[in-house]
């Protein structure tokens, strides 16, 4: 009887911790921030690849709209349609508390955005905090390594 009642009292301490609420850790440093003047925010697109820059203690992310991802799932010539928008984000690198020897985001360095309108690509690059406008051309030499960019494909 005794054993009976220590599995009973086993598993309802079990079910009891494991509805417990959990907290959520959220990097909120390497969040956009209110006073950010980006058009729109690109963490909440699709991401296509990410690049470390252990050199430079960097990591960036390739981001597209649904007319951007779209074309990128079937194309890889880089020749997006008119109305992609593609954003490189680029954050500095910090140690992940949670995992030893990982890296994680820490703050924006910059961002840059791609337009691509009337058989064009608009360059804009973001830096600062808040982000604010630094550069604004048209068919930027950026352009071509940020388009050069393949996705990421999953198996």
């Amino acid at each position: 009887m005794k054993i009976y009642s220590f599995i009973i009292a086993a598993f309802t301490l079990l079910v009891w911790t494991s509805c417990q609420p959990k907290h959520l850790r959220i990097n909120t440093e390497a969040s956009l921030h209110p006073g950010d003047q980006l058009p729109e925010n690109p963490l909440l697109m699709h991401p296509f690849t990410t690049t470390i820059y252990p050199k430079d203690s960097l990591m960036s992310t390739l981001y597209g709209n649904d007319t951007a991802f779209q074309y990128a799932l079937k194309n890889t010539d880089g020749h997006y349609p008119n109305g992609s928008i593609l954003y490189e984000v680029t954050w500095r690198e910090q140690p992940d508390s949670q995992w030893f020897g990982a890296n994680i985001p820490q703050k924006i360095v910059r961002v840059e955005r791609l337009q691509f309108q009337n058989n064009q690509s608009h360059y804009s690059k973001y830096e600062g905090i808040p982000l604010t406008p630094v550069a604004d051309s048209v068919d930027n030499p950026k352009t071509k390594i940020i388009v050069a960019q393949r996705m990421a494909m999953i198996p």
